[in-house]
């Protein structure tokens, strides 16, 4: 297994790598020294710090301490950011965080950082008359940028080196049962799941949707691949004003739009219900602006990229928006408010 030093542990450590990088990677662009160095507490797999200048830059920088044989988050992400950098300056298409560089050897890459930028999904902490509207209209620019970005990374016809995502890396149910396992077990992180909970994939209404899923829709996305964030969440998109920048492109695979959709569309609701808007009894007031601003976001995507919105078109929704959901049906029991809520939202949108 391919390893790297893990030296972004300390504050201390991170200085001292780009005292090193400063003295001995002359072509670096960054002319100062680091000034103080701001570590993420959050755990994941990679490790994430701020690093500030003398002269008041400043760059966010990550580190992949997790690697499995076959796949390195850090270099995809380099390496997916140039290329769609590279295709797309002359779109109306979403911005990417600027890449500073990429450092193969100790597998850290590093970005500008954001200084006006948010988080989009911290507009949903207070939720009123006032907010609303800013973030529909947030919502349709989120919805037009991503289709022109699905439209121009669709039906590649450079592939090399790109991985395949959702929902290529679905096993088939059969080979499930019978005990075999791919030989890229990248694949099983992809989806978020360890392998022993697929043994848990027998539950009946997860069975039957994977194998409606790998019936319906496995051959027809291979033939219609593009680009995908595959983790196009609201806490991924930055907005400043009428800018959208989204960031975090360390999973992008070739794979089936309605992934990125699907995984949108599944945190409004829960966004809606996390924010200060007043229910009444049944919840019925944050559901109403959770359909809104899903049907918005979907009609808005569908115009712009000309698709036809019929009862096929949401079927596969409703399928790709359960897959989402097999998290939740493997460790809990979804909610009833939760389950019949995206029932609702679904047959809101025709």
């Amino acid at each position: 297994m391919k390893s790297f030093t893990p030296i972004l542990l300390s504050e201390y450590s991170t200085l001292e790598y780009f005292l090193w990088r400063k003295t001995n990677l002359v072509e670096d662009n960054i002319s100062t020294y680091p000034l103080k160095v701001k570590e993420n507490p959050v755990k994941s797999r990679n490790l994430i710090s701020e690093v500030e200048f003398s002269d008041g830059e400043k760059l966010f920088i990550k580190q992949g301490i997790l690697i499995e044989d076959n796949f390195n988050s850090i270099e995809n992400e380099s390496k997916l950011i140039s290329l769609i950098q590279k295709e797309s300056d002359d779109l109306s298409v979403f911005s990417l965080p600027k890449q500073k560089f990429y450092d193969e050897h100790y597998n850290i890459i590093a970005f500008e950082y954001l200084q006006t930028f948010v988080e989009f999904n911290s507009l949903f902490n207070e939720l009123d008359n006032v907010t609303l509207p800013i973030i529909k209209s947030i919502v349709i620019k989120i919805a037009e940028e991503l289709a022109v970005f699905h439209s121009k990374f669709s039906n590649l016809t450079i592939t090399e080196g790109l991985i395949e995502g959702f929902p290529a890396n679905i096993p088939l149910l059969s080979d499930i049962t019978k005990g075999l396992i791919p030989n890229n077990i990248f694949n099983f992180n992809h989806l978020g799941l360890e392998l022993r909970e697929y043994n848990q994939l027998f539950q009946d209404n997860v069975k039957e949707l994977i194998e409606h899923f790998n019936s319906s829709w496995i051959e027809e996305t291979k033939n219609n691949y593009s680009l995908i964030h595959f983790d196009f969440r609201p806490h991924n998109i930055m907005v400043d004003n009428d800018k959208i920048m989204v960031v975090d492109w360390e999973m992008c695979a070739l794979g089936d739009f309605m992934y990125d959709i699907a995984l949108f569309i599944n945190t409004i609701p829960i966004l809606c219900a996390n924010s200060e808007l007043v229910y009444d009894e049944e919840r019925r007031v944050s559901e109403k602006e959770a359909i809104k601003i899903v049907k918005l976001f979907w009609d808005t995507y569908l115009t712009k990229r000309q698709l036809k919105n019929d009862k096929n078109l949401i079927n596969k929704l409703r399928i790709f928006w359960k897959i989402v959901q097999i998290r939740r049906y493997l460790k809990k029991t979804p909610t009833l408010f939760f389950e019949k809520l995206i029932d609702r939202i679904l047959d809101n949108l025709l």
